[in-house]
């Protein structure tokens, strides 16, 4: 932003009571700010191998079986969950899914958890989804040896400092949104925040595997995934994207390579439906009720009919789920 742009958001955030002022700060950052550029290079797709073997379930009824579990689960890797204080990694996600206890912030000096929470059953499967948004960024700022941990937008994200008209305590948010792929936060080319992306979508799913109950009591499944966080007008069109097996493409899809869904389920067939390994995934609209009636937009009625049936065709072999309900609401 210039100057003057700083100065015209300061005067609207004037008067602002304080729990709104972070809301706002986002969706001026969302409003004035540039597109962000992709990749490079652009992720790998698949690789060309079949998923790992496992036994069959002892306890497998042709009728089915009903399971309980969660896909939607953020940790420290999500800038929304790490701004607020949460230090929870992917294998923490899983070990609290299968009944541990897990502390939450705050944190005291010494590091210990100020409250514990635990499930009264312990789920049947797990995926941790952490917006694929950020992920390389937010690795950084929390990595003391990283050459951006000191500074300025790493700063504000860790809540140490302001940044630009937003005072410290509400900068976080907007501080990642300024620095994505930039040379400020990322080095020259994106670079370091593309590698610690790889870094941390390697240590995601090797949690997935370590916590996979591969035996036949199929006491546990976690599935590898992340969640695409398209926002059109700061509303949320979001998915979580849910692979099959291990076999996954080198990066996640974030709504900053591909902004619109449909490009979300190209480039989803491209690097793993299309590949000659076992890669296989799906997307699941999340959170419908949030995105403002744009979660199933109507195609343009002047559409040549076989373009449109093309796109319900793709829509239809990417998402034959969607999200019925959550803690944020009912979709129905």
């Amino acid at each position: 932003m210039s100057g003057g742009t700083w100065k015209r958001a300061a005067f609207l955030l004037a008067g602002v009571p304080l729990v709104l002022v972070l809301g706002i700060a986002v969706w001026l950052w969302l409003a004035l700010s540039g597109p962000t550029e992709p990749w490079e290079p652009p992720s790998g797709a698949a690789p060309a191998r079949m998923a790992a073997g496992r036994q069959p379930c002892a306890d497998h009824d042709p009728l089915r079986n009903a399971y309980f579990g969660d896909l939607h689960v953020h940790t420290a890797y999500s800038f929304d969950s790490s701004g607020r204080g949460v230090r929870n990694t992917p294998d923490d996600a899983y070990r609290f899914a299968r009944g541990e206890a897990l502390g939450l912030p705050p944190y005291d000096a010494a590091g210990d958890a100020a409250r514990t929470v635990q499930l009264e059953r312990p789920l049947d499967f797990a995926a941790v989804t952490d917006h694929a948004e950020y992920i390389g960024e937010v690795s950084l700022c929390l990595n003391p040896d990283a050459d951006a941990y000191p500074g300025e937008h790493c700063r504000a994200f860790r809540g140490e400092a302001g940044f630009g008209f937003a005072p410290r305590g509400v900068a976080g948010m907007l501080a990642m949104f300024a620095g994505a792929r930039s040379g400020e936060l990322c080095g020259e080319g994106a670079a370091g925040c593309r590698e610690s992306l790889v870094s941390a979508w390697r240590d995601t799913g090797e949690a997935a595997e370590r916590w996979y109950d591969r035996t036949s009591a199929c006491r546990f499944t976690s599935f590898h995934g992340y969640e695409y966080t398209y926002r059109p007008g700061a509303n949320r069109v979001h998915r979580n994207v849910i692979f099959r097996n291990e076999v996954v493409p080198e990066l996640p899809i974030s709504s900053i390579d591909e902004p619109e869904p449909e490009m979300l389920w190209q480039r989803l067939h491209e690097l793993c439906l299309d590949t000659d390994g076992d890669c296989d995934v799906l997307a699941i609209p999340h959170n419908p009720n949030h995105s403002s009636g744009r979660m199933f937009e109507l195609g343009d009625p002047e559409e040549p009919l076989e373009d449109a049936r093309a796109r319900a065709q793709l829509r239809a072999r990417m998402e034959p789920l969607v999200e019925m309900m959550q803690i944020k609401g009912e979709s129905e």
